[in-house]
């Protein structure tokens, strides 16, 4: 008996040094899938984002993925954003985050640990529940989409957004940089987003925020890696987060334009990533 006890202590002691050894050293890896589920019959990826936290620096990496990129999914020609919907009505949210996932893996060349998928009234429950965020908004925005009933309408200033009005910041795509202002403008919510939480967040308090939140969210992260994880990037100096644009170019075929990877950039930019 006292022998089966130890080598369950010992296989225990092995395990436990693994994980640390792992999750120390390694790179954590996160799928951010804003998903555009105005429509129900329709499932985008509207925001693609990869996250990489290495614990050993402290440092934070955003990589961004346009949704009109181009890829090759079972020997179809499409933008990675439709790999969403066209996984969507085989299996549900679930199915769809696992197979964007798997795509984003090949197109990146790396393994990705972890996913959290969301939609506009995720963003939201997140947003009122921070109390609203604080953003400067350094140009006009304005837009009008009388069948989708959308007006979003931003004068140059300060503002604190509070969900709903998060939500129109996030989509707005009107301006001479277009998917790629968007985007820009994606990164630099999510940092005013983090910090916020750091400031506002205790340990104690993560329970409580990921029950709220979970009912909008599909995600393959347990509460305790969540808390696990909000340790580590506390101590992190949110304003040195790396924010990048996956390498590519624009391109028309059959009269529709596609964002065009560039591997040979892809693979210069993901060499010290890939640990």
């Amino acid at each position: 008996m006292f022998k089966i006890i130890k080598l369950i202590i010992i296989f225990v002691v092995i395990f436990v040094v693994i994980y640390i050894y792992f999750t120390i050293n390694n790179n954590i890896n996160i799928l951010i899938l804003g998903i555009d589920s105005s429509d129900k019959y329709t499932h985008h990826a509207d925001t693609i984002m990869l996250i990489i936290f290495n614990p050993k620096n402290s440092k934070i990496s955003f990589i961004s993925i346009p949704r009109d990129t181009l890829v090759e999914y079972k020997g179809k020609r499409m933008k990675i954003s439709e790999i969403y919907v066209y996984n969507f009505s085989k299996g549900g949210h679930k199915n769809a985050s696992l197979q964007v996932t798997k795509e984003v893996e090949r197109l990146l060349n790396m393994n990705i640990a972890y996913y959290i998928q969301t939609d506009y009234n995720g963003v939201k429950e997140i947003v009122d529940l921070l109390g609203g965020v604080r953003i400067k908004i350094e140009n006009r925005m304005y837009y009008k989409d009388r069948r989708g009933g959308l007006i979003i309408d931003f004068k140059p200033g300060v503002y604190n957004l509070n969900g709903q009005k998060s939500i129109e910041y996030l989509r707005y795509r009107g301006d001479k940089k277009s998917d790629f202002g968007r985007i820009e403008r994606q990164q630099k919510f999510l940092i005013t987003v983090l910090n916020d939480c750091k400031k506002k967040l205790t340990i104690e308090k993560i329970p409580l925020v990921y029950k709220t939140v979970y009912k909008h969210m599909n995600t393959n992260i347990s509460l305790d890696k969540v808390i696990f994880l909000f340790e580590k990037f506390k101590k992190i100096e949110l304003d040195k987060i790396e924010r990048m644009i996956l390498p590519g170019q624009n391109i028309k075929i059959d009269n529709i334009y596609f964002w065009k990877p560039n591997y040979d950039k892809i693979d210069e930019m993901m060499k010290e990533k890939r640990k």
